[in-house]
């Protein structure tokens, strides 16, 4: 018997020919996709030379990230119709995926680049500065009487939604706030949450939020330990110029949980757009 199976490769042996993992090879064994040619009573297992071919045939479609259910589908149908079937169809896949990376390689640069900005904010200063046209996704109204467990839950609501739309979904999201808390501070709570985004979306609604000019106001800490000095400051600001505010104000959480610990470090930025 010894010497019949001088040509055949044990496990180990094929194993190392293609560059795969032993268990990686039995995984396939197991699956159906490789399996031994002789199995010895000592559970030894032997592969002839075709299965060496039928194996790097198997690590060439995993290396196009072909998955395993339709290798297995194509090597119980083998025929040249069938691989330029399989080949076509993978090439579409990837070719999705191409437009998935670059779209979330341009979120990501966009997210880093307002993370380097934020370096250089100036906190407490009330500036008039010049907006374009702006989309936001927008919870439904928020009810002045629910707890803060109640409103937490409406941000992970645009989370959830938003999750599987875009390629990369950075934790920068946002109230609206009436716009009489700029006179009543007791009025700072949140009527809607909101999130923005960096672009219109065919899948995702979304409310257009004007261009203009808004008041704009950057400050650190807690939102609802520090809104009150500076809804007051901004209020002031307007009644002491003579401006008319034509919006409710939106209240941006630019920093937060997701890159610091420390509360104190936490970025807002008011906004109300003014005639």
């Amino acid at each position: 018997m010894k010497k019949s199976l001088d040509n055949y490769f044990t496990t180990g042996e094929l194993a190392k020919a293609c560059h795969i993992l032993r268990k990686t090879l039995l995984f396939y064994d197991k699956l159906g996709l490789i399996q031994p040619e002789v199995i010895l009573d000592n559970g030894y297992r032997y592969y002839k030379r075709a299965q060496l071919f039928l194996l790097e045939l198997v690590v060439t479609l995993r290396n196009l990230d072909i998955p395993l259910t339709r290798i297995q589908a194509y090597l119980a149908n083998r025929s040249p119709a069938t691989y330029q079937r399989l080949l076509k169809e993978q090439q579409e896949h990837i070719q999705q995926e191409i437009k998935r990376l670059e779209q979330l390689n341009e979120n990501l640069n966009t997210y880093i680049q307002d993370l380097d900005k934020q370096n250089n904010l100036s906190y407490g200063i009330i500036q008039a500065v010049q907006y374009p046209e702006q989309y936001l996704f927008v919870t439904n109204g928020c009810k002045q009487n629910e707890s803060f467990k109640e409103r937490s839950l409406h941000a992970a609501r645009l989370f959830l939604l938003l999750r599987d739309k875009l390629p990369f979904k950075q934790h920068v999201f946002g109230y609206i706030v009436n716009e009489q808390a700029l006179y009543d501070t007791k009025k700072y709570r949140a009527e809607e949450y909101f999130y923005p985004l960096q672009q219109p979306f065919s899948n995702i609604p979304y409310r257009v939020r004007p261009a203009g000019t808004y008041l704009t106001l950057y400050f650190q800490g807690v939102y609802m330990h520090n809104s009150a000095i500076y809804l007051s400051q901004m209020g002031e600001y307007c009644q002491k110029n003579n401006i008319t505010t034509i919006s409710d104000i939106y209240v941006t959480s630019l920093l937060n949980y997701w890159t610091t610990t420390n509360t104190e470090e936490y970025v807002y930025k008011l906004e109300v757009r003014i005639k």
